[in-house]
């Protein structure tokens, strides 16, 4: 039995099938972290422009999270891209900033 069970583990079919689950496992890992990530940036933006109220009133994050409001999945998906599109390009402006002084 331990025989055929280190024939089996030894074997190239079962070094590529663990593999290629391994290399699968980490990229449904990656893009589900950033796609939470990317949803979530979008989400809070929303939370805080229609909900935010005055400064002495913010939300914590907690709150955020109990108190779920359904917004429009493409609503989310369009206001994370721009955060994410400004961001980058505030950190490129940065870097030219930089060179120039």
């Amino acid at each position: 039995m331990f025989n055929l069970i280190e024939r089996v583990t030894k074997s190239d079919w079962y070094t590529l099938i663990t593999s290629i689950i391994k290399l699968l496992s980490l990229t449904t890992f990656l893009l589900t972290s950033f796609s939470l990530f990317f949803w979530g940036i979008g989400y809070a933006f929303l939370y805080g422009y229609y909900f935010g109220g005055e400064i002495t009133e913010t939300p914590s994050i907690l709150e955020m999270l109990i108190r779920i409001v359904p917004f429009n999945f493409n609503s989310v998906m369009i206001i994370s891209t721009f955060v994410i599109c400004s961001v980058f390009c505030l950190f490129y402006i940065g870097i030219l900033v930089k060179e120039k002084k």
